[in-house]
């Protein structure tokens, strides 16, 4: 089957991921998996040869997949002697056998990575159709936290992992494939280290953490598990590539519980260690049969473990939860959306420190007193990416219901969220009476007792961001609902950060078509319910405004880098992000050719690296490098006749007011690697794609020359990709949300 012809199916699949095929594990060895399907889904249909069957294989991680084909078809009867369930088949089924070889050869690194299953059959008749499933496992049990004895404390136990599918050895590391089942039943083959096999099937519980003088001290409480010997905890660098990996191990005193449990004690110290930002993982290490595997640890900060009352008491009020690791940089101890343990490494933040934690619980207080009346006023709480912006789809939003009095029109109280410190803080004049000071105790209060928070991104970004030691945080991410008007459109970028049933989950997710909403639903698992389509609220004033201005000017717009996020000016200096870009702006090539055609270059980067900006320089005063708030991006999309961009989701807007858009991907290989997208960035762009610097050139200089025109085989794209062309957008919203009762 041709590779393009199988994508094209999974994306319609994607639409309809409903329809899914029950599959029972048999075995897995040498590269080969097999599994059960009721026979009753090829009803009417002659039993399938081998060749008309084929396993298709989806990274989780980003746009690759991978064929196997089907070997082997057995026709299976139901063993009515044995109760229906997991042991033996409810009906007469197919035991289907693939080779999972090929994934040999997706191989590119010891990270683990996890494809998700389909099966697809084409039809033996001339005709040539075919039909694709998504394999979910019919026996799958949500894991459930253990009664009564500790030892079961958070176990799936070993029957997790069925079968070792086959294994390989890259740079001196056993990488092996294993089929299981993960959240909702989907089956997926983990591709990944030897030492990972576990990860999931048996969890340590963190009892107490301290940090002294630069020592790390863990208290672990163990499961007594048949077979295995609890060794020491590693702590794990999250890199993304093979280049950046570092661990660290430390031993552990390990002695028998009085409860039927082990307790563990180890102490890191970190003087002198490499802890380079942002997330280190902290993995307990035990020994099995020769092997040294490793499997979550639990954060004492979990609920599981804590109990319910979020405050932490007095103990957390006066005990030391960071630790300066260097110069400008601090250590602190973190949980995981899912509870895990993981240490932070930043730079300072004013969101710490005893005089912040007693600031909290200050406005805790004052929530608690008053909370009845404060709940009678129904608050609505908008913001943007780290309450620092007043340009994105949050403040449209904003303005919207200001200027249109919604707060009447839905009974509620609407507020908007900034830190007065920010330059677009001076737009928000005219509503003063509807803004907080971001962290101020008003601010606090206001974000306990709110009812609703509608923001451009996830939650997290109405508190204090990544502080560790916030009680407020923890109750914002675990309590309040949520409206996600996004800060792009999804497609050119995967993300995690957004999960349904994760701290960056929401409960109504903004969407601009069809498309992004099957992505919404199938990558993160949101329902149908869940997701409106009604378009961007920014996009509400769009308008473009090339034709007025005096100067014709080019917006190169760059996102940014998973890999460079809060990393040392060091690293990212050496980065071929900073060296392509800066190659580009001082290019002689494109001096040339803004003289010729008298243009004029707008360079801004991302918020996330906009402390970045001042390491660009540019000989040339045609272009401007500009500050990330200092200007309106909006502004800056409706003056520019060219946007020039890499990844970044301001594509849609640019191409919304029928202006042409150039994407520059040098790195194509490693974004996918890393980031990865839901669209495929060599075939289903609106605008021409540049590899190298000459390749733009010449694309700029065609852009120029045909008078900044949209090519017409983009305009014919652009009815697909929108579903409302018109400034309505924060209307619909408004409906959405009032439809819900919130």
């Amino acid at each position: 089957m041709e590779k393009e012809k199988n994508i094209t199916n999974v994306k319609d699949l994607k639409v309809n991921a409903a329809e899914a095929l029950a599959a029972r594990h048999i075995s897995a060895s040498d590269w080969r998996w097999s599994f059960s399907v009721p026979a009753a889904e090829f009803h009417g249909e002659s039993l399938p040869d081998a060749g008309q069957l084929t396993l298709h294989l989806e990274s989780l991680l980003g746009a690759r997949s991978c064929e196997c084909l089907v070997v082997s078809i057995k026709e299976r009867t139901a063993d009515t002697s044995k109760p229906a369930g997991k042991d033996s088949a409810d009906s007469d089924t197919l035991a289907v056998t693939a080779d999972i070889s090929p994934l040999k050869d997706t191989i590119e690194n010891c990270k683990t990575e996890r494809w998700r299953a389909y099966l697809t059959i084409r039809s033996g008749s001339a005709d040539g159709g075919e039909k694709t499933w998504p394999l979910i496992d019919p026996d799958y049990k949500k894991p459930a936290a253990g009664k009564g004895k500790k030892k079961d404390i958070f176990r799936r136990g070993f029957e997790y992992i069925k079968d070792v599918a086959g294994g390989t050895v890259i740079d001196g590391k056993t990488i092996e494939a294993v089929p299981n089942s993960v959240r909702l039943g989907i089956w997926v083959i983990s591709v990944g280290e030897l030492c990972n096999r576990y990860m999931y099937a048996v969890k340590c519980v963190g009892t107490d953490y301290r940090i002294k003088n630069h020592r790390l001290c863990f208290k672990i409480t163990c499961p007594d598990v048949k077979g295995i010997t609890w060794k020491g905890i590693m702590l794990e660098y999250r890199y993304r590539f093979d280049e950046d990996r570092c661990e660290y191990y430390f031993p552990a005193s390990v002695s028998a519980g009085n409860d039927g449990t082990f307790k563990a004690a180890a102490e890191a110290d970190i003087t002198g260690l490499d802890l380079k930002p942002i997330n280190w993982d902290v993995r307990m290490v035990f020994e099995k049969d020769g092997e040294e595997f490793r499997c979550h640890l639990l954060s004492p900060e979990s609920e599981k473990v804590r109990g319910k009352r979020m405050d932490g008491g007095l103990q957390s009020l006066f005990a030391a939860q960071s630790v300066q690791i260097s110069d400008g940089y601090q250590l602190s101890f973190a949980r995981t959306d899912k509870d895990n343990t993981t240490l932070i490494v930043q730079e300072n933040t004013p969101y710490a420190g005893f005089w912040f934690r007693l600031k909290e619980r200050i406005a805790l207080l004052i929530y608690r007193l008053f909370r009845k009346s404060l709940k009678k006023k129904n608050i609505f709480l908008v913001f943007e990416k780290y309450c620092s912006m007043a340009q994105d789809n949050g403040y449209f939003f904003f303005r919207y219901c200001m200027e249109n009095d919604m707060e009447k029109v839905m009974g509620r109280s609407i507020y908007y969220v900034i830190d007065k410190s920010q330059n677009d803080y001076r737009k928000l004049e005219p509503y003063k009476d509807h803004v907080l000071h971001f962290m101020s105790i008003k601010h606090m209060v206001y974000l306990l007792a709110a009812r609703l928070l509608i923001s451009s991104d996830s939650r997290k970004h109405g508190c204090a961001w990544r502080s560790t030691e916030s009680v407020i945080r923890k109750i914002v991410l675990k309590e309040k609902k949520s409206v996600f008007l996004q800060h792009g459109v999804f497609g050119l970028k995967k993300s995690n950060e957004f999960l349904q049933g994760t701290g960056g989950g929401t409960d109504l997710f903004i969407a601009s078509n069809e498309m992004e909403k099957g992505f919404i639903m199938d990558y993160m698992g949101y329902k149908p319910e869940q997701v409106a389509v009604t378009g961007l609220a920014r996009w509400d004033v769009l308008k473009d405004k090339s034709a007025d201005m005096q100067k014709k000017w080019i917006l190169v717009m760059p996102t940014w880098r998973k890999w460079l996020e809060d990393t040392t000016d060091e690293i990212f200096l050496e980065s071929e992000y900073y060296h392509k870009y800066m190659e580009l702006i001082n290019s002689e090539k494109l001096a040339a050719l803004l003289e010729k055609h008298d243009l004029w270059v707008d360079f801004y980067v991302h918020p996330k690296i906009s402390e970045q900006i001042r390491k660009f320089t540019s000989g040339s005063d045609r272009v401007r490098l500009i500050p990330f708030g200092s200007e309106p991006l909006n502004e800056l999309m409706m003056d520019c006749s060219l946007l020039i961009t890499d990844y970044s989701s301001v594509c849609w807007d640019v191409y919304y007011m029928e202006k042409p858009v150039i994407f520059y991907q040098f790195d194509l290989e490693r974004y996918n690697e890393a980031q990865g997208a839901y669209m495929d960035l060599e075939k289903d762009l609106f605008g021409d794609r540049a590899k190298t610097e000459a390749e733009l050139m010449d694309l700029i200089e065609e852009a120029a020359e045909g008078g900044f025109k949209l090519k017409p085989e983009y305009g014919e794209m652009r009815e697909g990709l929108f579903a409302y062309i018109d400034h309505d957008n924060s209307k619909r919203t408004c409906e959405e949300i009032m439809k819900r009762g919130w």
